[in-house]
């Protein structure tokens, strides 16, 4: 019997879920895991389909894989896989499951610096009130301020939807400008990235990790943004050369920036970027959410009725560019 693997455990799952799986697969074997060749390395060889995190490559070579859904919007480790562009199974992935907890973040980081938080709260902690000029005299607001967001994809529609209702004008970048979206201002092509990233007072990349990507924000970039600017990124730590970011902060040039997603993770306690104080840091958790795996699953069961019944699946992954052109 073929077999269906999903790589967590069942306690990981949803009970209700896993019944769902169960009955529309009933032709394959149900395997929960999340070491299968740790488990049953032979049994590896019988799967079909399979779904979760970050697979083993082993797993996706194995033959007999027809469909693999990833349980995150990354595809990362698909390119370290030789060939992985013809890659003969259909690869989908969660794209659209992380729009609300990344907008979320971006403008937790944006408006924590605006207003000042970071600083309020080491404050609260040593039970200081300080005087009126301490305590607000640069706080600044982001109404009426230009907001660049690089990928306009499933996230990046919702931190443009979420700019817009802080009146806020957004431009936007993807890879299909012609696809326009209601909250973004001006649609631009990756091509046109230089003419416009003089007009952003915020800057947040959500980009996919691709080799059209990596260093997208470098020294030349930085030199061509308004002085001033506050820069996030969200996507994947490869988007931005960091060394560059750090020369940009020293000069004044970038005021702030927020930062989800570094090029080593963790980020190295030798990193400058720790000792700015207008820099905000986190551990690469924007994405975090308490139902994500749910939701996952959810896009995963979705699939799976599709697959089933040899319907069009959603979010799948144009192996060539390393994402889904779904949103």
């Amino acid at each position: 019997m073929p077999t269906l693997l999903i790589l967590l455990n069942e306690n990981q799952l949803n009970p209700d879920q896993v019944e769902t799986i169960r009955k529309l697969a009933p032709k394959h074997d149900i395997w929960l895991t999340d070491d299968p060749f740790g488990e049953d390395p032979d049994r590896v060889a019988e799967v079909e389909i399979s779904g979760g995190f970050t697979p083993p490559p082993a797993l996706i070579l194995n033959g007999a894989l027809k469909w693999h859904h990833a349980y995150t919007a990354g595809m990362d480790w698909m390119f370290a896989i030789e060939g992985h562009e013809n890659l003969p199974m259909i690869l989908t992935n969660s794209c659209g499951i992380h729009g609300v907890s990344i907008s979320e973040h971006t403008f937790a980081m944006i408006l924590a610096f605006e207003r000042h938080f970071v600083k309020f709260i080491l404050n609260q902690h040593k039970k200081f009130w300080g005087k009126r000029d301490e305590r607000g005299g640069n706080i600044g607001t982001i109404a009426g301020k230009t907001m660049l967001v690089l990928g306009v994809g499933a996230i990046g529609q919702r931190i443009a939807k979420l700019a817009k209702a802080h009146d806020m004008q957004v431009l936007g970048i993807r890879r299909q400008p012609e696809l326009t979206y209601e909250h973004v201002d001006v649609m631009y092509g990756q091509h046109q990235l230089h003419e416009i990233l003089p007009m952003a007072d915020y800057i947040v990349s959500v980009l996919p990790n691709t080799p059209d990507t990596q260093h997208i924000l470098g020294k030349a970039e930085f030199e061509l943004m308004k002085t001033g600017v506050f820069v996030a990124n969200l996507g994947r730590g490869v988007h931005i050369d960091e060394n560059a970011l750090i020369d940009a902060l020293d000069s004044g040039k970038v005021r702030g920036s927020g930062l989800d997603t570094f090029e080593t993770e963790p980020l190295p306690k030798s990193s400058p970027l720790w000792d700015f104080e207008n820099v905000i840091i986190s551990p690469h958790c924007a994405g975090f959410q308490s139902d994500y795996k749910f939701e996952a699953t959810g896009v995963f069961i979705e699939n799976l009725k599709r697959f089933e019944t040899n319907e069009p699946m959603v979010n799948v992954v144009d192996k060539s560019l390393g994402y889904s052109l779904t949103h």
